[in-house]
């Protein structure tokens, strides 16, 4: 994402399979991926001298996924976007950190995440030991993102298991 410019704000880069990504991104953007979208390190915002902070958006047809060579090691991981994983063509929904359980650093993670998770946890991100979430307030604040309005802030959130009784008490 470093070498992007687009020179205005917002951007969309679209690409009809599976997206690869990591870097810093200089101008608010929405990256749509007609397949999944892998995050292969750090993502966050470079803040130039006017001192407007960017806003990415990343949003899979499928899946978006963590792969478990990134971080790999114990390895820290710092993420601030929004990310989406819808679900379709016979994907899940679900954003995970591919590894074994608890195999990486820490996640810190600024943004809003939303996920169909069809069949399983829509969010495992059980490879990194410690993980830190921070809801953005700025993607619906300045409308950096389209549509981010219409995004749930969600504050508390519990796992729970599909046996268990809905709702949740």
């Amino acid at each position: 994402l470093s070498t992007y410019s687009s020179g205005s704000t917002p951007q969309i880069i679209y690409a009809e399979g599976n997206i690869n990504i990591s870097g810093d991104y200089p101008d608010s953007l929405i990256v749509v991926a007609g397949g999944n979208i892998y995050i292969d390190g750090d993502i966050g915002p470079d803040v130039g001298p006017s001192g407007i902070r960017p806003q990415v958006g990343l949003l899979a047809e499928r899946d978006v996924i963590i792969p478990a060579t990134t971080a790999a090691n114990g390895g820290d991981l710092t993420l601030e976007a929004f990310i989406m994983a819808n679900g379709g063509g016979g994907a899940q929904g679900n954003f995970i950190a591919e590894g074994p359980k608890f195999s990486k650093g820490t996640l810190d993670f600024t943004g809003a995440i939303a996920a169909r998770g069809v069949g399983r946890s829509a969010i495992d991100l059980n490879a990194f030991t410690q993980r830190n979430y921070v809801f953005n307030s700025d993607l619906s604040a300045n409308n950096s993102i389209p549509f981010s309005p219409f995004i749930a802030n969600i504050v508390l959130w519990d796992e729970v298991n599909p046996s268990d009784p809905f709702p949740p008490s």
